[in-house]
């Protein structure tokens, strides 16, 4: 069933951390945003400001995680640069949100940002040394999965941008909902999963 995931090491008086398992934690973050933002947004509550400041935290967390997942992975595998993407991604999300909440123009930004998530982790899985990929065949495919569903409503989107008064919004945002409430929390699962049974990979702090 796969190993502990054993975060932190007590030997002595010295600490010993695993660094990849909490970067593949922290990535799950921002995966899991629309989990947070919806209660917090119910109608009964407005909480706009408190729901940005909520996912751009999960957003740099997961930005943390995806930059200490890189930069210990450079010297390990000769695929490091397929996880760039991904770390971009997550970086534009993070900006995005900003320029949406204050109506500077990111609401597409943002859309686009999160439908690359997808296909971003489907690099970021394929990134790990070759003696850790065969454990990433799972987490490729259904990553693969959820990639076409968000490619192809990111299709319908940009064509209801291009045809406003032919489109029906309403269909165009319950495809994006679907992919935000559904198709990326599966992902995200699959970094917590990966986490917990990535062999351990310790460096002492």
């Amino acid at each position: 069933m796969g190993e502990i995931p054993n975060f932190f090491y007590f030997l002595g008086d010295k600490v010993k951390i695993n660094k990849i398992k909490i970067s593949l934690i922290c990535i799950s973050a921002i995966f899991f945003f629309m989990w947070v933002v919806i209660p917090m947004d119910y109608p009964s509550y407005s909480g706009t400001a408190l729901t940005v400041v909520a996912a751009q935290f999960l957003s740099v967390i997961s930005l943390f995680g995806s930059i200490l997942f890189l930069s210990e992975l450079k010297n390990k595998s000769n695929r490091w640069y397929l996880g760039v993407p991904l770390c971009i991604a997550i970086l534009i999300a993070v900006i995005a949100m900003f320029f949406d909440f204050y109506d500077m123009g990111g609401h597409f930004l943002l859309n686009t940002s999160l439908t690359m998530l997808a296909p971003g982790s489907v690099l970021f899985f394929l990134s790990v040394p070759a003696d850790r990929r065969k454990m990433m065949t799972i987490p490729v495919l259904i990553s693969s999965i959820v990639s076409i569903y968000a490619l192809f409503s990111y299709y319908y989107l940009l064509r209801g941008m291009l045809s406003p008064l032919q489109t029906s919004w309403n269909v165009v945002d319950g495809m994006s909902m679907l992919y935000w409430v559904i198709g990326m929390p599966i992902i995200g699962i699959c970094f917590v999963v990966i986490s917990i049974i990535y062999k351990n990979d310790i460096t002492q702090i």
